[in-house]
C-alpha cells in the first residue's frame, strides 16, 4: 500500500496490521533446512472503524466473492462472513513435503485478539483523569468503533484488497 492509498485508508480508520500479498519466494537460507523453502502469503488487513463507516462497508464486504471478515466492538457485538472459516493467511511449502500453515485468521483467536484489544482501549484511557478530554474521547471512540479484519483470497490480484477497501 502506498502513501497515497494510506492517507485514503486512514480517513476514519486506525489502521492496526495490514499484510500485503506475495506469491511464492523463496526463503533465504540461514541453514540446510530452509534452502528449499517457499513461502506465500495472502492480503489482509486490520483496521478499527467507526460504526457508521462499518455499516457501509459491511454491505460492500457481503457481495464481494474470495472475501472473509471478521467484525466486533466493545459491546460484544460479533459479525463474520463465515464463522466456521478458518484461513490460512501464510504458508510455506518444503521441497517434497507438505504444506506448512503457519498463521491462520479464525472466529475463536479473532475474538480473543478483539476482547483484548478494547480492553487496550479501555487500559489507554484510565492514564487520564476520568472527566478530562481524553478520556472521554478515548471512551468515545472505544464506545464506537468497530475492530474488523479483511481477508483477500484472491491473492494473485495485486490491489484487489485496497481496491474493495477503497471503493475503486
Amino acid at each position: 500500500m502506498g502513501a497515497e492509498e494510506w492517507i485514503c485508508f486512514s480517513e476514519g480508520m486506525l489502521l492496526h496490521i495490514s499484510r500485503g500479498r506475495t506469491t511464492t519466494r523463496p526463503s533465504i537460507p540461514h541453514n540446510a533446512a530452509y534452502v528449499k523453502l517457499t513461502t506465500a502469503q495472502q492480503p489482509f488487513v486490520e483496521f478499527f472503524i467507526p460504526s457508521t463507516s462499518w455499516q457501509t462497508l459491511q454491505p460492500r464486504l457481503d457481495r464481494t466473492d474470495g472475501v472473509t471478515y471478521f467484525a466486533g466492538n466493545a459491546a460484544g457485538d460479533f459479525e463474520a462472513s463465515d464463522e466456521d472459516s478458518v484461513n490460512p493467511v501464510t504458508w510455506g511449502s518444503f521441497a517434497g513435503k507438505e504444506i506448512i500453515t503457519p498463521t491462520i485468521i479464525e472466529k475463536e483467536s479473532f475474538r480473543a485478539w478483539l476482547e483484548e484489544a478494547f480492553g487496550t482501549w479501555r487500559e489507554w484511557q484510565r492514564v487520564y483523569p476520568p472527566q478530562s478530554a481524553t478520556a472521554r474521547m478515548l471512551r468515545g471512540v472505544r464506545e464506537d468503533v468497530w475492530l474488523v479484519n479483511v481477508i483477500h483470497h484472491r491473492y494473485v490480484e495485486r490491489n484487489a484488497l485496497w481496491e474493495l477497501l477503497l471503493g475503486e
